[in-house]
């Protein structure tokens, strides 16, 4: 069974070398911060082959305005309730009440074979 958590605001992920990336900024690769934090916001300088590749990224923290939660349609599996609207998050200021009961996504088992 999978263990549900609470998400942080969601931060904005750069490529390493990319002069809107915070100075000073810890580096890592791509794949740890998508797999540790896979509801942040990527920077419009990283690329699906810059991603593919691992290459260096950080990660910039995002300021958000206080504000309620409103749910979006991203519902990470282990999410104890799906992601705010506007920060990525699931502790906003107001959270909507309980947890929502979720149940993780699975595939149809549908298979489309090649023409």
């Amino acid at each position: 069974m999978i263990q549900r958590r609470e998400y942080d605001p969601a931060w904005r992920v750069h490529a390493a070398d990319c002069p809107d990336a915070p100075p000073g900024a810890f580096v890592t690769t791509a794949r740890a911060v998508y797999e540790a934090f896979p509801h942040d916001r990527p920077h419009r300088c990283l690329t699906k082959g810059y991603v593919s590749r691992n290459g260096a990224v950080v990660r910039e923290q995002i300021h958000y305005e206080p504000h309620d939660w409103v749910p979006s349609t991203i519902v990470p599996a282990d999410a104890i309730r799906a992601l705010c609207r506007t920060c990525r998050g699931t502790r906003c200021a107001n959270r909507g009440g309980p947890p929502v009961q979720v149940l993780p996504q699975t595939p149809s088992g549908l298979i489309i074979g090649r023409s």
